[in-house]
């Protein structure tokens, strides 16, 4: 599993053991000093997400913490599920100025 795939599993990890599945969601960004940056999206930002920001980036080395926050409606299908792809494309439009 390549260390990209390990991070998105650890937060969703982090997430079910908040009970917050589909509160949030994370987005990995193309980063020309990085290589990728890793970005927050939450609706609020509020205790819980706090919580879930601090201890993702306490668990994965420092160049794979989140490094920007997104906070606002997030983009979700038919079924309620984030749409990872219009989320990457939020950020970038966002990020990129």
């Amino acid at each position: 599993m390549d260390s990209l795939a390990a991070d998105k599993n650890l937060f969703y990890d982090l997430l079910v053991k908040e009970n917050s599945y589909n509160q949030m969601e994370i987005a990995v960004l193309p980063d020309i000093r990085r290589g990728n940056c890793i970005v927050f999206f939450c609706e609020e930002f509020g205790e819980k997400e706090k919580k879930i920001l601090s201890e993702f980036n306490q668990k994965v080395y420092p160049f794979e913490r989140i490094t920007h926050l997104w906070q606002g409606l997030i983009p979700r299908s038919e079924l309620g599920k984030p749409l990872i792809k219009k989320i990457q494309d939020i950020s970038l439009k966002e990020i990129s100025g």
